[in-house]
This record gives structure tokens, sequence and C-alpha cells, in this order.
């Protein structure tokens, strides 16, 4: 069964995911890539040796001497072990470099060339998307027009709701009309009892996800 996000409807997922899920990201059965279940993927891929099983048997680890790769149902495979730790040099988040010298942030410690110890290590951090079944890295945001009317909240913890039509990209252009389309809608809650604004499809909104729930981050007033 494909993973249920609620208040979305959209291309993944089966239409209820904005973005790609456990469904599409599944490196065995991924769906999309030939857009069906997954098992012309696995016919197709060039992975050798994986403990695989069509109903309940493996026929052999080396899946290209499986006599049918339709069949494969099953797939055992390792998994990297979280948190991951890495270790590195690059930017900070303020866009200087790291490790830096000592007493001027925005030049690199040279040592970090032949001195691995200068290098920055740690965690990285992943957060854990419970609808979609997956390791993400930050917060979701989309932008699009408002298709209901936001009403006030009595207040934060009763919100409303209103949904907005979300621009998706579909061209290679920038800035032009030709590049977007505004095929997916989703469900947003207004936990601000000072925000309202009518139905309008002028009136331009930015929404993130936060607990699972998409909040306006700007609401245009045309």
């Amino acid at each position: 069964m494909p993973p249920s996000v609620s208040g979305e409807s959209g291309d993944f997922s089966d239409g209820d995911s904005l973005f790609p899920t456990a469904y599409e990201l599944d490196p065995y059965f991924p769906r999309g890539v030939f857009e069906d279940d997954g098992s012309e993927f696995m016919e197709n891929c060039d992975y050798l040796a994986v403990i695989n099983e069509t109903d309940g048997q493996t026929e052999d680890l080396q899946i290209r001497k499986v006599q049918d790769r339709k069949s494969i149902d099953t797939i055992r495979s390792m998994a990297l072990r979280g948190p991951l730790m890495l270790s590195g040099w690059g930017y900070d988040i303020a866009n200087n470099p790291v490790p830096h010298e000592d007493g001027d942030i925005t030049k690199f410690d040279t040592a970090l060339a032949s001195e691995r110890a200068k290098w920055k290590t740690g965690p990285v951090k992943l957060m854990w998307d419970d609808e979609r079944q997956i390791w993400t890295g930050g917060l979701d945001m989309v932008c699009g027009v408002l298709e209901s009317s936001i009403l006030a909240a009595d207040s934060p913890t009763d919100p409303t709701t209103f949904t907005i039509r979300t621009f998706k990209k579909t061209g290679s252009g920038k800035g032009d009309s030709d590049s977007l389309t505004l095929s997916e809608t989703i469900t947003c809650y207004n936990r601000d009892p000072s925000l309202e604004q009518e139905a309008d499809s002028n009136a331009f909104v930015i929404v993130v996800r936060i607990n699972y729930e998409w909040l306006p981050l700007w609401v245009g007033c045309p």
C-alpha cells in the first residue's frame, strides 16, 4: 500500500502527496520509473546480488540468474545505521568557510589539506516523515494561489482550514507561465487570529509544512 499523506492532492503516492514518498523512492520496486508496480525496474536494473524472494522462496542471490526477475516480490537488504556521521570541510549556514582561520572566519584554515583533525565532524540532521515514510533533510515549502477563503482562527490552538492550488514546474524556463501548472492542491491550517483573506486567484500564498500541517508563511493581499 502507498503511504497516505492527508490533506494533499498531488502527483505522488497514488495522488495524495505533493512530494515523492517511499512508494516512489523504493530502491528495488520504485513506482513511476516505468509507471508500473516496480516489477519492470527489478527486471531491468543492473543490481547483482541481493537477498530476494518469490512467494517466500529464494532462487538465487545473484538476481541476474533468476529466471523471472519480474516475479521477485521481496527484497531483504542492508541499511546505513543512523544518525549518520559526516566529516569534511565546506561552508557553514552563513556561507563562511569551515574550518576557518583563527581570527578570520572568511578564510579557510589551509591546514585542512593535510590535517583531517581540522575537519568538521558531526551527525547529519535528517528528520523522519511518518506520512511519506522517508528520511528528509528539512521542512517542505510550496507556493501557489488561494483557492478558498482564509478565516481567522479563534485561537492558535483552534485553527481554521483553507486550500491552495500549488505551482508545479513542468518546463525548463523561469518566470513564464508555460513552465508552471496549478494542478495540485493542499489543505492548509491557519492558526493566526489576525489573518484572514477572501478567496482570490490573484492571492499569492507561500506555505511551510510544520508538525505535519501546512501553515501560511506569506499571504498576498490582491
